[in-house]
């Protein structure tokens, strides 16, 4: 059966395996950058994972390398 779900992103996304460095700004966090992986960027934004964090608040805010 073919999927009938249509792509409403604005932003096309590009496949990538590449590290990314990404370190939370919190108070209290460390400075420190943490490597991950990123999976697929676009302009609006990237995905990546990290075992660093397992997961993130609403509105925290990251410097992320790529």
């Amino acid at each position: 059966m073919k999927s009938t779900v249509s792509e409403r992103r604005r932003y096309r996304r590009v496949p990538l395996s590449i590290e990314v460095l990404a370190k939370r700004t919190l108070p209290g966090e460390s400075d420190r950058f943490h490597a991950g992986l990123a999976r697929d960027v676009s302009l609006a934004g990237v995905y990546f994972t990290t075992p660093a964090w397992t997961e993130l608040q609403p509105q925290e805010v990251l410097t992320v390398s790529i």
